[in-house]
């Protein structure tokens, strides 16, 4: 629980500007906002003819924040970027990187919507660590999970392999018993790991972070590693699924 209040309030501060997250616990219903003469603060409903609209701020940025300014441009008409605190004038022609605030805006409150969706349907703690993550989080979580499972597959192809030569030989001896305890337990670990894995990457492709048609197109790149690190985790989970079917021929259980 601890962790999911962390992630909701995490969340929170993303998605919405700094002004508009007391706007958004004071004055939920109309998002409307004041200027006091050094700050743009939320609205009582005693104030109401005072207030505007947070977007419909006529505004001018001096350098480091948005002034009134009657004759200007309304704020829902600017073109802007987030800057980690604010949303801050864009001028930069890269459209993923500058939008009109109000779709900006709206953009970030789908998302934040999103995540808020994911967290509650999230069945463990590594499941809601995955919601709102960045594009560059979820490729280090993939890969940092498919490391775990190169590793559990690594110890129990070994364990399999051992166990083959045992029952040619001995199935019963103690030694032979007891490395078949191991395996049955380590099996049952890379199982699980591998299946994190695959969830992993679903749940991306969910909350669109991952494309989700068959591969990675010129611009993405930076996904190659996982398109690889997946491809060898499936292949690696064919040929252990190939072993087990060898060794119960033989009699393992």
């Amino acid at each position: 629980m601890e962790v999911m209040l962390r992630l909701l309030i995490a969340l929170t501060a993303l998605a919405l500007p700094a002004t508009a997250q007391n706007n958004a616990n004071n004055d939920e219903k109309n998002g409307k906002v004041k200027w006091d003469g050094s700050a743009w603060v939320p609205c009582t409903s005693a104030e109401s003819k005072a207030c505007v609209p947070f977007l419909d701020r006529r505004v001018k940025w001096d350098g480091s924040r948005w002034l009134p300014c009657p004759t200007c441009t309304p704020f829902s008409a600017r073109k802007v970027k987030w800057n980690g605190s604010e949303w801050a004038p864009c001028t930069d022609a890269n459209p993923k990187v500058c939008a009109v605030s109000s779709v900006w805006v709206k953009a970030e409150t789908a998302k934040l919507e999103r995540d808020l969706q994911c967290v509650k349907q999230a069945s463990t703690s590594a499941a809601v660590l995955r919601c709102g993550a960045s594009r560059a989080k979820a490729i280090t979580i993939v890969l940092e999970q498919a490391d775990v499972v190169f590793g559990k597959a690594r110890r129990t192809k070994a364990l399999i392999n051992d166990m083959m030569t045992w029952y040619e030989v001995d199935p019963k001896h103690p030694d032979a018993v007891a490395q078949g305890e191991a395996l049955r337990e380590f099996y049952a670990s890379y199982r699980d790991e591998f299946k994190e894995l695959l969830t992993a990457y679903r749940d991306f492709e969910d909350q669109d972070i991952f494309p989700k048609e068959a591969g990675p197109s010129g611009d993405d790149k930076d996904l190659y590693p996982v398109v690889d690190a997946l491809t060898t985790a499936l292949n690696e989970n064919k040929e252990i699924e190939s072993s087990m079917r060898r060794l119960r021929a033989m009699g393992f259980e």
